[in-house]
């Protein structure tokens, strides 16, 4: 296997903090895509002397870090008290402009194909979230909007793949995935583009499916299976 593409790696502090303070985490990401001079956080004198001096932190890519920004940003929650709660709080602005018959606020991330793999920018993305919350774009919106520019970039990012290595099988796991207007919207985009799609049924598509793969990659090691 290899790795064909990721969203851009942003350097967090606070360890296993940040997983759950989406506020620092918004800090940590505002920092690195050039707008710290916004942030009003009173903690981020010292969350910038972490980063700079590499105290305690750790490169992410990870797309529930930026679900989490994101409804940090929008001022949906800013603090997870139960896994996935900042995720899921946005998901529920999204639906609400579903319910609401509102349009999706356009927003999109730039992707860029490399000689190894994908590039996915979150620079513009972000920027253009803070620019239209300024403008007082409805919030339900742009949560919507955000949701459909994830799907968007799947499929994008999936066809670039596909051009280059004729793979047209595409799994959709991993914790994101549990949401439900994400994972129908990308397998619609891929399904209806002629990729075979496959996610999690029986076995949790989060956490809780990852010792089922490392049980049946120990076996598989051990020549068990």
């Amino acid at each position: 296997y290899k790795r064909a593409g990721h969203i851009d790696y942003v350097k967090l502090c606070g360890g296993d903090l940040a997983a759950k303070d989406a506020s620092m985490a918004e800090c940590c990401y505002l920092y690195a895509i050039g707008y710290g001079e916004m942030i009003s956080d009173e903690r981020f004198t010292t969350i910038k002397s972490a980063i700079d001096n590499n105290v305690n932190t750790n490169l992410t890519s990870s797309m529930g870090r930026l679900f989490d920004v994101i409804s940090s940003i929008l001022g949906v929650k800013s603090f997870n008290s139960y896994e996935g709660e900042c995720a899921i709080l946005l998901e529920n602005c999204a639906y609400n402009a579903i319910n609401a018959s509102s349009s999706a606020y356009p927003l999109s991330f730039d992707i860029t194909e490399n000689d190894d793999s994908i590039s996915i920018s979150i620079n513009n993305l972000i920027k253009e979230i803070i620019d239209a919350k300024g403008r007082n774009v409805c919030v339900d919106e742009l949560a919507l909007g955000f949701h459909y520019a994830v799907a968007d970039m799947i499929f994008k990012a999936c066809s670039l793949i596909r051009e280059k290595d004729l793979i047209s099988k595409v799994a959709l796991s991993g914790g994101v995935f549990s949401n439900k207007i994400l994972l129908e919207r990308a397998v619609c985009l891929l399904a209806r583009n002629g990729f075979e799609v496959y996610f999690n049924k029986a076995v949790p598509t989060n956490d809780g499916g990852i010792a089922l793969g490392q049980g049946f990659y120990a076996a598989k090691c051990a020549n068990r299976i």
